[in-house]
């Protein structure tokens, strides 16, 4: 009798491709790269883009510093910019409730407050815009919206102007009150998206107190401005004046920060008409607080983030 050996057939084995890994600075595609080396584009560590690749990989969320250096110093700079529109924008409203200027004929701070006004809120919009690297479609979708809002900012108060001018001659109060609600829902648009994506930073920091506060007023805010300006967006100023007022673009009715602020301690009045105003002003303030925390966790994730070669380098030589 012969035997006969039987050899067990050898599963077949396929190779599976390297798993893709792109720079978190320049997007490069850095499969085959050693952790320590660099990326041949830009020169930024290749550790830094794995450590991140890992966290994303793992469920996580990657800290803010592991990002793109200029995409962070743009939204620091946008946190700023929104913060300084926020203090011109009580500087303008200061002139109007002292009536500053008024002797001179031609009012030229106001004219000034109120072009660098219309300059500064586009730019910080179109700055918040800018694309984070490795971002996903999403986000993408969102900062384009962002940026388009940046343009309707600017177009419209200009495109607006003929129409509101004929209803001011025509008594047309239905129209003011339309203006204002359009004004309210871009703003408030523009708000939720930018401010819910302050808070997802916040949370990759690990700063989770900043993080609610930001969520909390990225709700908030925007349904009370809507509200607000579908109710009655005139501030009640004298017994028979009023002044209509839009709602801006992160900050909300600014304004009512300092006008509710000389309306009690001038004119030490309490009527309940002012309440909402009241509470326009507490909102303002609290998202002016919310920006400048903003703007110092992005300069910190900046100064952290990862640098190329080259440029560490010639730091290295500047400072020594």
């Amino acid at each position: 009798m012969t035997e006969t050996e039987t050899i067990a057939a050898q599963p077949s084995f396929t190779p599976q491709p390297p798993r893709s890994l792109r720079c978190l600075a320049c997007e490069y595609d850095l499969r085959g790269q050693p952790r320590d080396g660099h990326c041949p584009e830009c020169g930024l560590p290749v550790e830094p883009s794995a450590t991140r690749d890992d966290a994303e990989r793992a469920g996580g969320r990657a800290p803010l510093r592991l990002s793109g250096t200029s995409w962070l110093r743009a939204v620091g700079v946008a946190c700023w910019v929104t913060v300084g529109f926020a203090v011109i924008t009580c500087a303008e409203a200061y002139v109007i409730v002292t009536n500053f200027g008024e002797r001179t004929g031609l009012n030229f701070v106001d004219v000034a407050l109120s072009l660098a006004q219309l300059a500064l809120m586009p730019i910080a919009l179109w700055l918040f815009g800018t694309r984070e690297p490795l971002e996903s479609r999403r986000g993408g979708a969102a900062r384009l919206v962002v940026r388009g809002l940046a343009v309707a900012s600017i177009v419209l108060p200009f495109a607006l102007a003929p129409l509101i001018d004929r209803a001011g001659r025509g008594g047309g109060t239905n129209v003011y009150g339309r203006v204002s609600i359009g004004f309210a829902v871009l703003a408030a648009v523009s708000t939720w998206i930018i401010v819910r994506r302050l808070a997802a930073a916040a949370r990759r920091e690990r700063r989770m107190m900043l993080a609610r506060s930001a969520s909390a007023f990225a709700w908030v805010a925007p349904i009370a401005w809507i509200v607000h300006a579908a109710l009655n967006p005139s501030m009640p100023m004298d017994p028979h004046a009023e002044w209509l007022l839009n709602a801006h673009p992160l900050v909300g009715y600014a304004e009512s920060i300092v006008s509710m602020g000389r309306l009690l301690t001038t004119k030490m009045r309490t009527d309940l008409a002012l309440l909402p105003w009241l509470i326009e002003a507490a909102i303002s303030l609290a998202g002016v607080v919310m920006f400048i925390a903003m703007a110092r966790l992005f300069r910190a994730a900046a100064r952290q983030s990862p640098r190329p070669a080259a440029a560490s380098g010639r730091e290295g030589e500047d400072g020594g």
